[in-house]
């Protein structure tokens, strides 16, 4: 299988969300527990796994900002399938989740208050980029 310039077998592009920087332009994986709706803004997925970078853990995020999802000719079939997430979530079920094309850089963000905190964000550039899975209700 062949993903930009690298070339493996298939098992060996796919990389757990917590080992991202093992090597860049896989396909990164993990759990959700979270989902932000920023009204025009677009939709914020986090993972529940940490990253570990110099001794401090961080949260994973993947950004999908609103010009991707307006552009996209499955904007609608992305929104449903983004509240579809949203009800998997609060319902307690485990949604994995899985993106290319993007890789989590560092990221400083402000809180209303005025506070700041970092995480690693990863911006797809399509919603094409992912791929959300939903568990099977006895399967957990």
């Amino acid at each position: 299988m062949t993903i930009a310039d690298k070339t493996k077998t298939f098992t060996r592009f796919f990389k757990k969300i917590q080992y991202f920087q093992d090597e860049t332009g896989l396909i990164y994986h993990g759990l959700i527990d979270d989902l932000r709706l920023y009204a025009g803004k677009g939709v914020g997925l986090r993972f529940t796994e940490l990253v570990w970078v110099n001794k401090k853990r961080y949260r994973i995020w993947a950004y999908v900002p609103q010009k991707r999802i307006d552009e996209s000719r499955r904007r609608k079939a992305f929104l449903t399938e983004i509240d579809e997430l949203e009800k998997a979530i609060k319902a307690g079920e485990q949604v994995h989740a899985f993106f290319v094309g993007a890789y989590p850089l560092r990221s400083t963000v402000e809180n209303r208050d005025g506070s700041q905190f970092e995480v690693y964000r990863a911006e797809l550039s399509s919603i094409d980029h992912l791929s959300l899975v939903f568990a099977e209700p006895n399967q957990r």
